[in-house]
């Protein structure tokens, strides 16, 4: 059998395809397959190349249509060529940027593998065109008339995806752009991706573009789409607000605030969607861009500031949303808006797990904030009541981790619950304050101080709360019901938790009943899935920001202690054992079964 392959046969000339036509059509009955490659863009294709493919046409070929390579055939191709270790994290970034082109993912590893940025798609050289690609799109572009270039550079200005639209408004000249897309499409520039929208074949293409462009005049380019975007959208803004803002972020500080203002819509948007992601990143683009707007006021700012803060908490990150959330309530609190504080203080507090504290850590800061703010509303008041509570019932997580704090917070709690008893009104804001308050009752002996709150907290959530809320609540009663030795009843709460949790997409919710599910495998012995679910969770639980670290290496303690290998993880656990008390007794554990018993007595002192 022969294998026949013409490779590149676009750059055939017309001899060559008259040999191709011949061949084809005597290849009928013998051991012998063709192979041709040919790119499809309609400007690559003559005349010639043409009558050649319709002739193998009706041969009744098999037609394959290759697209761009996938992250995994990237992480190894590029992992060959440049010698290390590709991830598959950068691979996808390749494709983001390439989208698998073989060409130019040859250009752009090697551009980064020479600027020493290959595996950090963070760095500024992942956003600038290598020096082969820029040549072969001006070389293409060279084919098109000036003014069909100038067209396609504010096209490449106005995104990766553009619509034609737009276009006609910031050219005032409909004839001009459809004639240079029209080229572009010839050209394998852009694609159509929908009536009257378009999408350039690769990033790097439009980034060539865009590059062309010098930079005084891009950033008048991007105010001007931006004014283009606003024009075509009229009435429907809300759904470019995020391009918007984007666009008058690139045009300069003379258009922070319409950036700044669009962006906090944008977030909105998206939080409303449970783009929290996207939330995030919109409300911090806000944040940045009222820092260049000399215009913008305090409670604009406080808003912005509470936005960034609830994002952080809805992806999982409590630990990092208190700083936004307390520079919010003093700026409320210095225009003396008690109310606008109590909004900004509680953000951190919404879709709470454990709290926004990782231990060990306290803020005497923090607690004078909370107890500054309780002090301007009464317990006595019916009108305030409830408030006073719930910042009541906020004040023990603060005191969850200082020393000696233990009977403050069982004072607070106890104080907030009784507030909620007291009333009639049985609500989200009722809820919230006993979950709160049952922060400070995590203590061992409380259990049984704790258990009916819990089942109080379960029942109110069920009939009132957000799905963070329940699974929150289910997770805080299993530890209880196990705690009592009541492990199916446990089970079943965190199975309920954890439909809720990947249901809802809640982060730390997924995290706390990860766990509960990896202990409960430990526990019926199966240590194989039990190891790999606590190495899932850990890996999980390294994109958030939440207090608990730690219980995942206690968990692979308890497994490695049953399979005989708890000697193995001593070297580890002595480089942590001062994190949490926990810790230090698995580490005295690991020493015992170690041999290591002389070691321990001088490490423990005096027992």
């Amino acid at each position: 059998p022969t294998l026949l392959v013409l490779d590149d046969l676009h750059w055939a000339d017309a001899e060559s395809l008259r040999l191709l036509r011949r061949v084809a059509g005597g290849l009928a009955g013998t051991p012998a397959v063709l192979l041709v490659t040919s790119r499809v863009a309609p400007a690559e294709i003559g005349d010639a190349l043409a009558d050649a493919m319709g002739v193998i046409a009706r041969l009744d070929p098999v037609r394959i249509d290759l697209g761009g390579l996938d992250a995994a055939a990237v992480a190894d191709w590029a992992s060959r060529r440049s010698g290390r270790h590709v991830a598959l994290d950068v691979a996808t970034a390749l494709v983001g940027r390439t989208d698998g082109n073989p060409f130019y993912l040859t250009e752009l590893v090697r551009f980064l593998v020479g600027k020493g940025a290959l595996g950090d798609p963070a760095a500024p050289a992942w956003n600038r065109v290598p020096g082969g690609v820029r040549d072969v799109v001006r070389q293409r572009s060279r084919q098109l008339p000036d003014a069909a270039v100038e067209v396609l550079r504010a096209a490449a200005v106005a995104g990766r995806v553009f619509d034609v639209a737009v276009l006609d408004v910031l050219t005032g000249d409909p004839a001009a752009v459809a004639d240079a897309v029209e080229g572009a499409q010839v050209l394998g520039l852009v694609d159509e991706e929908g009536p009257g929208r378009y999408r350039f074949t690769h990033a790097l293409v439009r980034d060539a573009l865009q590059e062309a462009v010098p930079s005084p005049t891009r950033a008048r380019l991007h105010a001007r789409v931006a004014a283009a975007l606003e024009e075509v959208w009229a009435g429907r803004v809300g759904e470019v607000a995020a391009d918007l803002a984007e666009h008058y972020r690139l045009a300069g500080p003379a258009h922070a605030r319409s950036g700044w203002v669009l962006a906090r819509r944008a977030a909105a948007e998206a939080a409303s969607a449970a783009a929290y992601d996207e939330a995030l990143r919109l409300a911090t683009l806000a944040e940045e861009l009222q820092a260049l707007d000399p215009t913008t006021d305090d409670r604009e700012r406080e808003d912005v500031l509470v936005a960034v803060a609830r994002a952080l908490t809805r992806v999982g990150r409590p630990v990092d949303a208190w700083s936004p959330a307390e520079r919010a309530a003093r700026s409320a609190l210095d225009r003396g808006d008690r109310d606008a504080a109590v909004a900004a203080l509680l953000t951190v507090t919404e879709g709470m797990v454990w709290g926004w504290r990782a231990h060990p850590d306290y803020d005497d800061e923090a607690i004078e904030l909370w107890g500054r703010v309780r002090e301007m509303f009464s317990a006595d008041d019916p009108a305030e009541s409830g408030t006073w509570g719930v910042l009541t019932a906020a004040m023990p997580a603060e005191h969850l981790n200082r020393p000696g704090s233990s009977e403050v917070s069982t004072r607070l709690s106890d104080e907030a619950v009784a507030v909620v008893h007291r009333s009639s009104d049985r609500g989200r804001r009722e809820l919230l304050t006993l979950r709160l308050a049952q922060v400070a009752l995590l203590r061992p002996d409380l259990l049984h101080h704790r258990m009916p709150l819990s089942d109080e907290i379960v029942d109110l959530a069920a009939r009132v709360g957000a799905p963070h809320d329940l699974a929150g609540a289910l997770t805080a009663r299993a530890q209880d019901r196990g705690e009592l030795g009541r492990l199916d009843a446990a089970h079943s709460d965190v199975v309920r938790a954890h439909e809720l949790a990947e249901r809802h997409h809640l982060g730390q919710n997924l995290a706390v009943s990860g766990w509960c599910l990896a202990l409960r495998l430990a526990l019926e012995g199966r240590l194989e899935e039990s190891e790999r679910a606590i190495e899932d969770n850990e890996a999980f639980q390294a994109t958030l920001a939440m207090s608990g670290y730690g219980i995942g290496l206690c968990q692979l303690s308890l497994v490695r202690d049953v399979q005989g290998r708890l000697a193995e993880m001593e070297p580890v656990l002595g480089e942590v054992r001062h994190f949490h008390p926990g810790l230090r007794e698995v580490h005295a554990l690991a020493m015992v079964r170690s041999g290591r018993h002389d070691d321990l007595r001088l490490l423990l002192g005096e027992w």
